[in-house]
């Protein structure tokens, strides 16, 4: 009698456990060239269709975008020259409803740098240097130091991208540490529980 009304009290708590755990939902973001990226999916593996997203300046509380994920867990929203400038922690928040919310920040340090740089105004034509022929520039002494490196960050953007996805693939996180210890908690108040009905039906 008493292990029966011991796994009558435990069998439902670990089944809630359970279900909890399976849809726990994740974010995963990165920077793509002049965007950020993100791909959501549950704890079980399943994309979070239709999930409310939204973007805020983590520093001024300030809306950057929001919208929702598509069919395969995935939404972006363009890196503004404001936001650059401005060079705070974007917060990314999913609410894929009935609890189901979790975060991801994006540091200032991944995006402040692809800022495409500003354009120079063309200085006007001089006309000694007119009269005497001159080797045109090459594409890199062209470029300033600023402009080679958006270049290089775009490429590095670009070539990484597939490699930040497969992250995002495979960023299942497991339980939490705090989902451990609460189940725990609830083992061992319903153990004593038992213990309780144990010593009233022994007096």
């Amino acid at each position: 009698m008493k292990k029966i009304l011991c796994t009558a009290l435990i069998a439902p708590v670990l089944a809630f456990s359970s279900q909890a755990l399976a849809h726990r939902v994740n974010v995963f973001a990165w920077i793509d060239g002049a965007s950020v990226q993100t791909e959501s999916k549950f704890s079980g593996g399943a994309k979070a269709k239709g999930a409310r997203m939204s973007a805020t300046d983590r520093t001024t509380g300030a809306l950057i975008a929001s919208g929702a994920t598509d069919g395969q867990g995935a939404w972006s929203f363009p890196l503004t020259d404001e936001v650059r400038k401005a060079a705070h922690d974007i917060l990314i928040v999913i609410d894929a409803g009935e609890g189901h919310r979790n975060e991801w920040t994006v540091p200032a340090a991944d995006f402040a740098s692809v800022a495409p740089a500003a354009s120079q105004p063309a200085a006007g034509p001089d006309p000694a240097a007119q009269s005497e022929p001159r080797a045109q520039p090459t594409a890199a002494a062209a470029l300033t130091e600023a402009e080679l490196e958006a270049v290089v960050n775009r490429a590095l953007d670009k070539k990484l991208a597939p490699v930040m996805r497969a992250l995002a693939q495979n960023a299942d996180q497991g339980p939490k540490l705090s989902d451990i210890v609460g189940g725990i908690g609830w083992l061992v108040g319903l153990f004593g529980v038992a213990a309780y009905f144990r010593r009233k039906r022994g007096e």
